[in-house]
């Protein structure tokens, strides 16, 4: 701050917009060929350096289980009529490799062409329907991203040209059971293959660099192996990175958003079209389609075509706004999720069987009533996520529960749940929430900082770190747990901030935050005297406008006031 200071005119002051973001440089002696900078947006949420391999093989499992688990679903049904333990007890007899190479999925050169032509088809529909546009979260990096809405649409075109096909005779309408095998097999391999593109892509096409998160691979990149060690914990944490995913939201293009993509083209999309390719193969088979069929059907078609039908709720769900796009995004919506999510009508497709029809009257009002349940419950979400709280929910105005949580790079952030009302719900509408003081020490605890030196930090417009506590639990040396603010044991609580202890230990702090913002709007008052200083600190401590104050004196008469104002839009006419 000082070396902008010096470079001031001699007005009275200089506005500058300043975007919260710190760079760390990074030398460059391996593979990249100019020095490259890692911001702490690049690694928000996610520690990886020194993670063994036991811990990232753990973290990593399910790059493993979860194919396992997809296979051993396929094998259940197709050779052991659905029976868990049918199956199992052929694993015990036989192990599982040799049942999965006698009855497990096969990769083809049909399959793969078929998942090629389904996702071809799809990115045509998704890029050139038309749709209108609407906005999703701003991500930590502080973009706000555009969307085309389109799903309905391309659900009905897709559903109409599977229609005309088979009646035309160029598409077997039994044509997904019939070739189950294969596509189980060609939409795992497709479940990794993207996987390992989007993985390649973070690196080196990101779409939205300050928006990646890394464990510790991105040095593997830019820097020299200096040992064996240090290439083991770089490669244990990419396993981690490949499952988890590496960019927030990565595109295509301005508009081609793969996170998007995956899941409402290429796995809900085909979600309908496996449970109707289920129905016809059934019809084949034995000329009609049983009641259970139909009704687990219309059950999944009514979800699949509410999911288009409000697509962009879905822009504000955990997927898109929080979740990074690697394996589980990529391989859940490629083959998870049209291998699993369908398993009642793959059942029901190879094994007719109906229950009387009273039984299915009430399960199928059973569905709908738990459907209308769930639907109210998402509408309370996302009307509180478009609002930011200002609505009524069930006639009343919506009362959360604010609560405060510490993530993993810990940094404080804050959450809210409904207080009360049928039915109840939760939302994620978490944002920054920075400490008024910040300690000086990277690796200092809050209880630290308020025991141990009372933070040896401060601020003129906030006091000292232990100014905004709210209040401490601290256990005495008798064993007794208390609790001391401003208003209950003052003298405890005052007495306890740089006591380095000798009070008690402390326990637990409430610490007060303040909401953050984009963009710092930094303001320099040059001033000529102390006097002037001094009053003019004064003066901005006690504007309610302004977030930040800090001064720097280089002599007697020459130093500068620097004020900061928290603002989410920058003013065209300031610079960064």
């Amino acid at each position: 701050m000082a070396r902008n200071a010096q470079g001031l005119s001699h007005a009275g002051s200089t506005t500058t917009v300043t975007k919260l973001r710190k760079h760390r440089p990074i030398e460059s002696n391996g593979l990249a060929a100019e020095p490259q900078t890692l911001t702490d947006a690049d690694v928000w949420g996610r520690a990886g350096l020194g993670r063994s391999w036991l811990r990232s093989l753990l973290a990593a499992s399910p790059l493993i289980l979860a194919p396992v688990g997809s296979i051993s679903i396929f094998v259940t049904l197709g050779a052991y009529q659905g029976s868990l333990s049918l199956f199992a007890a052929a694993v015990r007899e036989h192990g599982f490799w040799n049942i999965c190479v006698q009855h497990g999925p096969q990769i083809t050169l049909k399959g793969i062409a078929a998942v090629i032509c389904w996702v071809g088809v799809q990115a045509v529909l998704y890029n050139y329907l038309p749709g209108e546009d609407h906005k999703g979260q701003i991500t930590p990096a502080g973009h706000l991203l555009s969307y085309r809405i389109n799903g309905l649409s391309a659900w009905f075109v897709t559903h109409l040209l599977y229609g005309v096909l088979s009646w035309l005779g160029i598409l077997d309408p039994g044509f997904i059971p019939r070739n189950w095998s294969s596509l189980i097999g060609a939409m795992n391999l497709a479940g990794f293959v993207i996987s390992a593109l989007a993985f390649a892509k973070a690196y080196m096409l990101p779409t939205h660099r300050e928006d990646r998160k890394f464990s510790g691979m991105v040095l593997f990149l830019y820097m020299a192996w200096p040992s064996r060690l240090m290439l083991t914990s770089l490669l244990g944490s990419s396993l981690y990175d490949f499952y988890m995913g590496i960019e927030l939201n990565p595109r295509l293009g301005e508009r081609f958003d793969l996170k998007q993509f995956s899941n409402g083209r290429a796995g809900m999309m085909v979600w309908t079209l496996i449970d109707f390719s289920n129905m016809a193969y059934q019809y084949q088979t034995q000329l009609y389609v049983e009641p259970s069929l139909i009704l687990v059907t219309a059950l999944q078609t009514i979800y699949v075509v509410d999911f288009f039908i409000n697509e962009s709720w879905y822009l504000r769900t955990i997927d898109i706004a929080h979740d990074h796009y690697g394996f589980y995004l990529a391989w859940g919506c490629f083959c998870f999720l049209p291998t699993t999510y369908t398993i009642q009508g793959q059942y029901l497709g190879l094994y007719p069987t109906s229950p009387p029809t009273l039984y299915l009257a009430f399960f199928f009002a059973l569905g709908l009533a738990g459907y209308v349940l769930f639907r109210s419950v998402n509408h309370q979400k996302d009307k509180v996520r478009r609002t930011g709280g200002k609505c009524t929910i069930w006639g009343k105005p919506a009362e959360c529960i604010v609560a405060s949580f510490r993530t993993s790079d810990a940094n404080l952030s804050r959450g809210a749940q409904r207080a009360h009302g049928p039915p109840g719900r939760s939302y994620n509408a978490a944002w920054s929430l920075p400490l008024p003081v910040v300690l000086e020490f990277p690796g200092i605890t809050s209880e630290g900082g308020f025991t141990g030196t009372s933070g040896e930090s401060s601020s003129f417009r906030h006091g000292f770190f232990n100014e905004t506590v709210n209040f401490v639990e601290i256990v005495l040396g008798n064993g007794d747990a208390v609790k001391a603010s401003h208003n209950e044991r003052e003298d405890l609580f005052y007495g306890a901030a740089g006591a380095a202890g000798t009070l008690g230990i402390t326990a637990l702090l409430e610490i007060r935050l303040v909401e953050a913002r984009r963009f710092v709007k930094t303001t320099y008052h040059k001033f000529g005297s102390v006097s002037a200083a001094i009053s003019r600190t004064r003066e901005e401590c006690q504007n309610t406008d302004v977030d930040y104050v800090d001064a720097i004196l280089y002599s007697g008469d020459h130093g500068v006031i620097i004020t900061g104002e928290l603002i989410d839009m920058k003013p065209d006419e300031f610079p960064i």
